[in-house]
């Protein structure tokens, strides 16, 4: 995750950091929690943070109770990816911080036609009363995973059309339509000349292994028709005169 070397940033993570500069908030300088150190969300969105240059705490199931409620009493933002229905309290925010509930746990509910609800890690309707921002479950990351992944489809491609072989057609001087599909055809043309001279080429190896392998066999049949006796030299003349039939339409 690297500016320089990152291929693409993970979609919820990379949405939920694009949420927060698109509403403003502030990132530099500013004190952030990171609820879960899961590979697929906690940790990425803990490195985004300290790219925009956040003091970013990275707490866990194996974090102390006391430092839990320490630091998230603190925190300016607090992302709450833990999986843990209505972990954070109303009680546990300080006045204006900003909330992005990542979590998403099923819990019962008879009056819903599946017999369950979706809600956050985040106890909504308490920590509203407290937070200068918040981000409802469902209906807040979710969306911006869905964006982020258009985005990073489109970057996906903008590398795809800086490839080299599209370098390869524009160097012949091609000028490129807005029909994707006449695009696609021409591409194919190009890749499929490549892969021809690529076949040649492996041909030509060939060739020239068996044209060594007939060189090696009639001078061994030679040099035994040289220096053997009349009869089995005779023999010998044979088989040369064979190999060299053999060998004239590679030659």
């Amino acid at each position: 995750l690297d500016r320089a070397g990152c291929m693409f940033k993970p979609c919820t993570p990379f949405g939920s950091v694009e949420l927060l500069k698109r509403c403003g908030v502030q990132l530099e300088g500013k004190s952030a929690v990171v609820l879960g150190r899961s590979r697929h969300v906690g940790l990425p969105t803990a490195l985004l943070l300290g790219q925009e240059n956040a003091t970013v705490s990275l707490l866990h199931s194996r974090s102390s109770e006391h430092a839990t409620k320490m630091l998230i009493r603190e925190a300016d933002i607090i992302v709450a990816a833990m999986g843990r229905a209505g972990f954070v309290k109303g009680g546990m925010v300080k006045e204006g911080a900003v909330v992005v509930d990542v979590g998403i746990n099923p819990v019962p509910d008879p009056s819903k036609k599946a017999g369950y609800r979706l809600v956050g890690d985040v106890e909504f309707e308490e920590v509203k009363a407290h937070a200068g921002l918040i981000t409802p479950v469902p209906g807040g990351v979710g969306p911006m995973t869905v964006a982020m992944l258009m985005v990073n489809t489109l970057t996906s491609s903008k590398r795809r059309q800086s490839n080299p072989l599209l370098r390869a057609a524009e160097a012949e001087g091609w000028e490129w339509e807005d029909d994707p599909g006449r695009r696609l055809s021409r591409l194919s043309e190009i890749e499929k000349r490549r892969r021809r001279k690529m076949l040649r080429v492996r041909e030509d190896g060939s060739m020239d292994l068996r044209r060594e392998g007939i060189a090696a066999a009639i001078a061994s049949a030679l040099t035994a028709a040289l220096t053997l006796n009349a009869g089995p030299a005779a023999a010998g003349l044979v088989d040369l005169w064979e190999l060299i039939r053999l060998a004239l339409p590679f030659i």
